[in-house]
């Protein structure tokens, strides 16, 4: 029901640029019509198999899913 609902109400909007040393900046927003409850629902995860860190990713609770995620040095997905 949550993922049903977050893809009815949601228009998201990723940003990529390139920075004149060479970074990349990758960012979204998170636009949702009921934001006062999706704030209650929303964390920060952090994906490891055994000792080693995978990625972290923000996330809903009850949503299945990754809508945006991140690996230091590595890549960014949204």
């Amino acid at each position: 029901m949550i993922n049903s609902l977050y893809e009815l109400g949601a228009w998201c909007t990723s940003v990529i640029a390139k920075q004149t040393d060479g970074t990349i900046i990758h960012s979204r927003n998170l636009d949702y019509n009921d934001a006062p409850f999706m704030r209650n629902l929303t964390f920060r995860a952090k994906f490891v198999a055994g000792d080693e860190f995978l990625f972290s990713a923000v996330m809903f609770a009850g949503n299945l899913g990754v809508y945006t995620g991140m690996k230091p040095g590595g890549f960014s997905i949204s």
